[in-house]
């Protein structure tokens, strides 16, 4: 029985609406390799909203790969 178990790091990025999530946005100081990154978007208020559910901001390509190098 493995256990997801670990420090995090959770990056509130609820006020972003209408772009991407890019690395200006997030306190880069605080990402070391092996910490877990979450994301709060509190995105999930428009379950019941398919248009506006489907149009959710993204995680940039910039972060994505920021975050592979930091073996995070």
């Amino acid at each position: 029985n493995e256990r997801l178990m670990g420090k995090g790091i959770k990056f509130d990025i609820s006020q972003i609406t209408d772009r991407k999530i890019e690395l200006y946005d997030l306190d880069l100081s605080k990402i070391k390799e092996g910490v877990y990154v979450f994301f709060q978007t509190n995105w999930d208020e428009y379950l019941n909203d398919e248009e506006k559910y489907a149009n959710h901001p993204e995680i940039s390509m910039e972060v994505i790969e920021y975050l592979v190098e930091k073996k995070v």
